[in-house]
């Protein structure tokens, strides 16, 4: 560890032209009127209510769903009448013993199964960098000034940045419709939408939703309507979108081969998203060794003569996930004295955080080593966002993530970040963490709701067994007249109704603060001096919390409280 260690921290000092670099200035696109009108937001409705599939029906319906996704893909390739692609033939044998073997080496953390991993892999990797070298201009390898390296890296954030756009990570009305009187800058934004935002309506952003629907409709080979249109750029989009995001690595690839049959010649970006693509599948359970795509998909960069860039380092470092298989590869990026992107920062960071003590070391090793001083960084989001997830995940106090780096947040990923530092946090109850994450954000992130619905679902049990234990405490201390058997569980109970009572108007104040109008739920005092929630509201949403809060009868909580203290106070009178 030590030596990853070093050779990242000596990469790292090579980085320190990277904050004279401007901000990217990407593309708007007005994602509502691309299809020609503001979509409605749909109203909420449960249509599978009452539903039940058993195993017996999901038995009987497998063999009819499981390739009907597949079915789709054939429909799409059809047209190339190629019968050696391994998606038209038959379904193959998995050798599934030989995948979770696989599996396991890659998981394993002993270091002399590391060190094996590595001198098997090794001599893949000198492949790899080999063919690196050749493919690469020349201009970018060897001995240049600081001048030429900052002029390398600014041609490179304006080539990544003429395929971006600036679109919403969720997306909650329905998909735009797709017109084929579109010119072909306005289809490419269009297909950049769907395949880089998550359209929550109906799911369409799965697999079996419209969003795969129209990819394949637009980019079938017999569809005219828009096959001027087409370009390697929607291309691009959709291998990302197939083989990153779905994980259909088989159709990814595929792709390459219609966008040939369709008089597309792929580019440098082609051959960078199939690398990408390979970062996710050398993370799961495969047969495959993920060097030997690698190498594959850089000779297709030599078939197509094209040349490799500072992206296509990057995506072969981000595959690697041997620790000495790492090192080797940074050091051999030291000795061509490659310049070091934005991205592959990106990744050294994460290399660096898993042996990392805490915030203040990743603090110190970005401005000490990576020469980024403190507002420069933070107007980085990928890295502050990185700094946000180290300080929630060694927090010890929900004060250190209010006042920390984590206590701002800078863009829709920054809430995900520190909930995923929370979940990692050994130092936090579950209670704190639920006061950390309600105080600190004010956005209306998805991923903040799931985490507190779900934190509060995984202790309902909880609830319930305080909920019996307090109804139990009264039946006990109308039964004994001694106050001194019954005051210490009087003081808990006591201190538990207060806990109880900060989470809940903590959640009541979150849920003022991000939540539409209609999913407010009134609460109302009854003559008993109980709250209660009306049941029309909790027809209309089946929130986890409140059926648990209404089941366990904790609503009834605070009168309880009261009345325990009156006994309390009657206790401590002298009897006459």
């Amino acid at each position: 560890m030590d030596n990853i260690r070093t050779a990242i921290v000596r990469v790292a000092r090579r980085v320190r032209t990277l904050e004279q670099l401007k901000q990217r200035q990407s593309r708007r696109t007005d994602v509502g009127t691309v299809g020609g009108g503001t979509p409605t937001v749909p109203k909420s409705r449960n249509q599978m209510a009452g539903l039940k599939v058993t195993n017996e029906l999901l038995t009987q319906a497998k063999p009819f769903l499981q390739d009907f996704e597949k079915a789709k893909f054939k429909e799409f390739l059809a047209p190339l009448e190629m019968s050696g692609l391994k998606l038209l033939g038959d379904k193959r044998p998995f050798d599934a013993r030989k995948a979770v073997n696989m599996w396991q080496l890659k998981r394993s953390t002993s270091n002399l199964v590391m060190h094996q991993k590595f001198t098997d892999s090794q001599a893949l990797l000198e492949q790899t960098l080999g063919l690196l070298k050749r493919l690469t201009p020349p201009q970018v390898l060897g001995p240049k000034t600081d001048a030429a390296t900052l002029q390398i890296l600014e041609e490179y954030e304006r080539e990544i940045s003429k395929f971006k756009f600036e679109v919403p990570r969720y997306f909650f009305g329905e998909v735009p419709k797709v017109d084929a009187s579109m010119s072909s800058d306005q289809f490419e934004q269009y297909i950049y939408f769907l395949t880089h935002s998550q359209v929550l309506y109906r799911g369409s952003s799965k697999l079996n939703g419209v969003v795969n629907d129209i990819l394949l409709y637009t980019h079938k080979l017999d569809n005219h309507e828009f096959k001027s249109k087409r370009s390697v750029t929607t291309y691009n989009h959709m291998i990302k979108w197939y083989g990153y995001n779905k994980n259909q690595s088989l159709f990814a690839r595929s792709l390459l081969v219609a966008m040939e049959k369709d008089g597309i010649e792929p580019d440098i970006h082609t051959i960078n998203n199939l690398l990408k693509m390979v970062r996710v599948t050398g993370r799961i359970r495969s047969v495959s060794e993920p060097l030997k795509l690698v190498n594959k998909y850089l000779r297709l960069c030599g078939h197509y003569k094209l040349q490799a860039n500072l992206v296509t380092w990057t995506r072969v470092y981000q595959v690697l996930t041997n620790v000495y298989l790492k090192e080797m590869f940074l050091n051999r990026v030291s000795m061509e004295q490659v310049p070091i992107p934005r991205e592959m920062v990106y990744s050294v960071m994460d290399d660096y955080m898993v042996g990392c003590s805490g915030v203040t070391e990743l603090v110190q090793f970005v401005e000490r080593e990576l020469r980024m001083p403190e507002q420069v960084w933070q107007e980085d989001s990928k890295i502050f966002n990185k700094v946000n997830y180290m300080a929630a995940k060694c927090a010890t106090s929900a004060g250190e993530i209010a006042s920390g780096a984590a206590g701002r947040c800078h863009d829709s990923h920054t809430n995900e970040h520190v909930i995923r530092g929370l979940r990692q946090n050994q130092n936090l109850s579950e209670p704190d963490k639920i006061n950390a994450i309600l105080w600190v954000y004010k956005g209306d992130s998805p991923a903040v709701i799931r985490y507190v619905v779900d934190s509060l679902s995984r202790i309902e049990f909880d609830i319930d067994g305080m909920h019996k234990a307090t109804n139990k405490l009264v039946y006990d201390f109308q039964q004994l007249s001694s106050y001194e058997k019954t005051g210490d569980v009087i003081s808990s109970m006591k201190s538990h109704i207060s806990s109880f009572d900060a989470v809940m108007a903590k959640l009541q104040y979150f849920k003022r603060r991000i939540e539409p109008k209609d999913w407010e739920i009134p609460v109302q005092l009854d003559g008993t001096n109980t709250f209660v929630v009306p049941e029309k509201y909790l027809r209309r949403r089946h929130m986890g919390v409140i059926k648990a809060i209404n089941r366990s009868k904790l609503v009834a909580a605070t009168s309880l409280g009261e009345r325990l203290r009156e006994r309390e106070v009657v206790a401590r009178q002298p009897r006459a």
